[in-house]
């Protein structure tokens, strides 16, 4: 399918030009009619032309996940029904035309159009397509299993789509429960203490030690608000930052793993994650050093890229993956176990997914656990803080009635 350089007029009378792929200048004609422009010239574009939209994307472009998975999942059923992979990607660049991913498919169809391998093309777009997907393509491609490269990626991204989801859904009640909690503490820190405040330095009576906290606390969050409240506004750039600098990252991790509940969810999620895409690389073709590669870069765990990267290393060097994998203490025994196994039996691809199975079952569980146990902890501490102020509050005039 040729791209063609165009000059049209939109609905408004504006001129403006553009590139775009169709099987003629008729069909091209048609298709510009269908957004309710008018065609005025055509030609085929040159050999290395891209539009500017595709410049762009090449610079930019970074789409929702489940464009991504309806894209995997087309071309899928496109190349195993005898569509070639310049006519699936040409067919859905016109069938994306305008939205998001659009730009994105067009620039792919012309490269492929013009010779280029396709793993080579999706690097041009690196903030859409990952290292893990561009290496499962250029396996698939090697192998002739490209469909079933696809079918992978769209069942991977589905199921962390699937995965994120439920957390969301688990943490909705909690967030709620948490901000009403906090909302509460800081009206009474602020509004409602320093209404006794006034009243208790009318009084001449000796005030609790607790009732004194109280009011120091009180004294605080009304005279100091721009210390506090610059507090909240950096927390977000605070935790952003192990995201920039690794050893941050290292120390940020190991501090989860070391939380009750949260450090085990953690734990669990990376061994998924982890487990699911060696397998899905491995059962691909791809050699174990660089499928570890791979995991160390997509990884959102450092600690997980730390003992990816180590593995690669030993494995390079004639040594097991487990034996390097058993000494960092992200990965569970049970884990190393299942891997050595593996490994002895030549069904590594094998055993991975049985391990990645049963956490990506259990993953699911420890999310609503951890929330089952966060909802009640934030509603017993906002009980205590507020018992707390009662009686801080409730003890001087009990003193003044006893007087």
């Amino acid at each position: 399918m040729p791209l063609f350089n165009y000059t049209a007029i939109d609905p408004h009378g504006r001129q403006f030009s553009d590139t775009q792929l169709a099987d003629s200048v008729v069909a091209l004609e048609s298709v510009l009619q269908a957004q309710g422009a008018w065609l005025v010239k055509a030609r085929t574009a040159k050999a290395g032309a891209t539009s500017s939209n595709s410049r762009k994307a090449h610079a930019k472009t970074k789409v929702a996940r489940w464009d991504l998975i309806n894209l995997y999942t087309q071309l899928s059923l496109l190349l195993n029904a005898g569509v070639t992979l310049a006519q699936g990607l040409g067919k859905l660049a016109v069938d994306l035309e305008g939205s998001k991913l659009g730009p994105v498919v067009r620039t792919l169809a012309y490269e492929v159009e013009s010779g280029t391998p396709l793993p080579q093309a999706l690097a041009l777009f690196p903030r859409t397509f990952s290292n893990q997907a561009i290496a499962l393509v250029e396996a698939g491609e090697a192998s002739g299993k490209l469909p079933e490269s696809f079918t992978k990626l769209s069942a991977n991204l589905e199921w962390t789509d699937g995965l994120i989801s439920t957390a969301r859904q688990a943490l909705v009640y909690p967030m709620l429960i948490s901000s009403a909690a906090v909302g509460l503490v800081v009206l009474l820190f602020t509004f409602v203490v320093p209404r006794f405040q006034e009243i208790f330095d009318q009084i001449n009576t000796p005030l609790p030690q607790v009732t004194l906290v109280v009011l120091a606390i009180s004294e605080f969050f009304a005279s100091y608000w721009y210390i506090w409240g610059s507090a909240v506004l950096l927390i977000p750039v605070l935790l952003s930052l192990p995201g920039k600098f690794q050893q941050a990252a290292v120390l940020k991790d190991k501090a989860i793993l070391k939380l009750p509940f949260l450090g085990e969810l953690a734990q669990c999620l990376a061994i998924s994650q982890f487990s699911t895409t060696m397998e899905m690389l491995i059962k691909s073709g791809i050699p174990l050093a660089k499928a570890l590669e791979l995991c160390a870069r997509q990884s959102g765990n450092s600690l997980i890229t730390i003992a990816s990267n180590n593995a690669r290393a030993a494995v390079n060097e004639g040594r097991p993956m487990s034996e390097e994998l058993s000494k960092h203490p992200i990965f569970t025994q049970t884990f190393i176990t299942m891997a050595q196994t593996g490994e002895k039996s030549g069904q590594l691809d094998t055993t991975l997914k049985k391990v990645g199975d049963y956490y990506n079952m259990i993953v699911p569980r420890k999310i609503k656990a951890f929330f089952s146990f966060f909802e009640p902890a934030i509603i017993l501490s906002l009980i205590v803080v507020v018992a707390t102020v009662a009686v801080a509050l409730v003890l001087p005039i009990m003193s003044i009635w006893d007087m």
